[in-house]
C-alpha cells in the first residue's frame, strides 16, 4: 500500500472505434447510449499513475474522434 497520494496521471494509450452503420429491415431497438456510440464512434484514453510505482490505471471514453495537434 502506498498510502494517500495525489495521482500523477500519464496517458499511456489511445484507442479509437469508428462509427458503424447498421441497416436493418425493420425496427432496431437499443439504448440511447449505444446509439450515440455507434453514430459518433468512441475514443478511449488510457492513463496510469506514475507516483512511486502506484500503477493504478483508469480509462476515459469520449464520443467522437480525439484530434491531437
Amino acid at each position: 500500500m502506498f498510502g494517500y497520494h495525489r495521482h500523477d496521471w500519464k496517458r499511456t494509450g489511445t484507442a479509437y472505434a469508428p462509427p458503424v452503420s447498421i441497416k436493418t429491415a425493420g425496427e432496431f431497438e437499443c439504448s440511447e447510449h449505444l446509439v450515440e456510440r455507434m453514430t459518433w464512434g468512441v475514443t478511449t484514453l488510457l492513463y496510469e499513475c506514475q507516483y512511486r510505482g502506484c500503477g493504478q490505471s483508469k480509462t476515459i471514453e469520449i464520443l467522437g474522434k480525439l484530434v491531437d495537434d
